[in-house]
């Protein structure tokens, strides 16, 4: 699924500690896969090592006996579930290795806003990218410099979460971005102000955080399926 979420609030209305307690599944998994990566990267550079001293030898003796070739070692890939602030060649690159999506995570989401408006060398502004993804629509991203090749991404599909504030809201959004529907696609969130007190309470975090660690296993679970000409394509969840 795609969201793409504001929370509105003051600087100071703890918008932050409750992302990152809602975010705390994902940056979990995000952790663990990590660490994975790290092992299986060290592991791919003594094959590679092993690998380029066996090319030596085949192009020096192996290649006149007609022996078969070595066969380079696949270069891992780590599993992405969130980014912060990057591009959008940057993002094209992470969804190029993970199919299933991103979640674009930003502490203040006025820096992503501001560049809706950023024409990049007069291939368009990153709204009209956002505008695909926010859609799982195709994606095309051309890049500079010759030597590297279009991205085309199918299925994109990138989910934003961030805070801002009410002041700066009001005049991020033009009325391009009302027009384009950029601003209808954002789902608002403004709690109301309270007064800080503080109290014993509190919630049974055990209960609660294994109750949202269940969700997010069974989300993962989920394998895309089959789609035409061997593109995957989305697991529909019943209501």
């Amino acid at each position: 699924s795609v969201v793409f979420i504001a929370i509105v609030g003051d600087s100071g209305s703890m918008k932050s500690p409750a992302l990152d307690c809602a975010l705390e599944p994902i940056k979990r998994r995000q952790s663990e896969a990590m660490l994975a990566y790290q092992d299986e990267f060290e592991q791919y550079q003594e094959e590679l090592e092993d690998y380029k001293l066996d090319l030596d030898d085949w192009k020096r003796e192996g290649r006149k006996k007609r022996e078969p070739k070595p066969e380079e070692p696949k270069r891992p890939i780590c599993p992405r579930y969130y980014t912060g602030d990057c591009t959008v060649e940057a993002q094209a690159v992470l969804l190029q290795e993970n199919p299933r999506g991103l979640l674009s995570v930003h502490d203040e989401l006025t820096r992503l806003f501001r560049s809706f408006d950023q024409y990049k060398s007069g291939k368009g502004s990153d709204a009209s990218h956002y505008l695909s993804m926010y859609g799982a629509r195709d994606l095309v991203v051309d890049r500079k410099g010759t030597n590297k090749p279009t991205i085309f991404i199918p299925n994109a599909a990138v989910s934003v979460v961030g805070g801002i504030q009410p002041e700066v809201l009001g005049t991020t959004f033009s009325k391009e971005h009302i027009a384009s529907g950029m601003l209808a696609r954002f789902l608002f969130s403004m709690p109301p102000k309270r007064p800080k007190r503080w109290n014993g309470n509190h919630a049974d975090d055990f209960i609660v955080t294994n109750a949202i660690d269940r969700v997010f296993d069974k989300l993962f679970s989920l394998e895309q399926l089959p789609g035409e000409s061997g593109r995957p394509r989305p697991v529909a969840i019943p209501r």
